[in-house]
């Protein structure tokens, strides 16, 4: 099954904020890239009109992985090799 450049396209965007969702915080972190992991966070946490219509365009079952993602069981890990991953197709 060969999949659109469109759809790998709004799949890295989901794959992308649930990465920055995931990203441990730190001090030495810049106001800036604190304020992007946190609106990461709410904008899955919420999961809003964006967020729902995002993942349709994914072909990915958003309120599955938002629930997931609320209930701790999402592995950053994973998400990581997912990404290396498809990006070595």
């Amino acid at each position: 099954m060969t999949i659109s450049a469109e759809r790998l396209l709004w799949q890295t965007v989901v794959l992308t904020a649930f990465l920055d969702a995931t990203v441990e915080v730190k001090e030495t972190s810049t106001k800036e890239t604190k304020n992007n992991l946190r609106d990461a966070d709410r904008w899955i946490r919420a999961g809003g009109r964006s967020y729902r219509e995002v993942c349709e365009l994914a072909g990915i079952n958003g309120e599955f992985m938002r629930a997931r993602y609320i209930a701790g069981q999402v592995d950053p890990d994973l998400l990581r090799a997912s990404k290396t991953g498809a990006r070595n197709r």
